[in-house]
């Protein structure tokens, strides 16, 4: 997982409200854990296209 989260914030460039909430709700789980506080609050947002 942690690849995928390097390769959406390094390799290539992320614009659009959905790419931007869901490489950061992506990073967020890999710093803090599936079970921390700080992913539950944004895990349970759906965004759709």
């Amino acid at each position: 997982m942690s690849e995928h989260v390097y390769a959406k914030f390094n390799d290539k460039e992320i614009t659009g409200l959905i790419d931007v909430a869901t490489a950061s709700k992506m990073y967020i789980k890999l710093v803090f854990g599936a079970t921390s506080p700080q992913y539950k609050q944004v895990g349970s947002l759906k965004f759709t296209r």
